[in-house]
């Protein structure tokens, strides 16, 4: 597969996939909230009940999430070392330069690894 092709693919796992993973974690602290609110409010018990159900589902979506993640962060990551010599773009790239298309695409990459850098676990 064509080497640009292959790498915009990647970085658009990782950016979908931290994107999913930042919204289920938005999800989780909702829910709690939520949940606490109608607890302090006297709500019937049933509806507390059904709504810490869906606080359950969502925290079992967020380890798998998590590690999609991982997996998608390490697929971009060993793709962007090759694809960073064969298109001949090196590792920094002055400011005030215009970027080729190539640049532009390694760059994102770049950037949406760093993004989900700050949500993976330190290894």
């Amino acid at each position: 597969m064509d080497t640009e092709k292959l790498v915009r693919i990647k970085t658009g796992v990782v950016k979908r996939t931290h994107k999913e993973l930042l919204a289920y974690v938005q999800e989780e602290k909702d829910q709690r909230d939520r949940i606490e609110l109608m607890k302090g409010s006297g709500q019937d018990v049933h509806d507390i009940k059904q709504q810490q159900e869906v606080l359950n589902d969502t925290l079992n979506v967020l380890p798998d999430t998590m590690c999609r993640l991982q997996k998608a962060h390490e697929d971009l990551a060993d793709i962007l070392v090759d694809a960073s010599m064969e298109l001949g773009v090196p590792d920094e790239i002055a400011e005030g330069v215009e970027l080729t298309e190539q640049q532009s695409l390694i760059l994102d990459a770049r950037a949406a690894l760093a993004a989900a850098e700050k949500v993976l676990p330190a290894e």
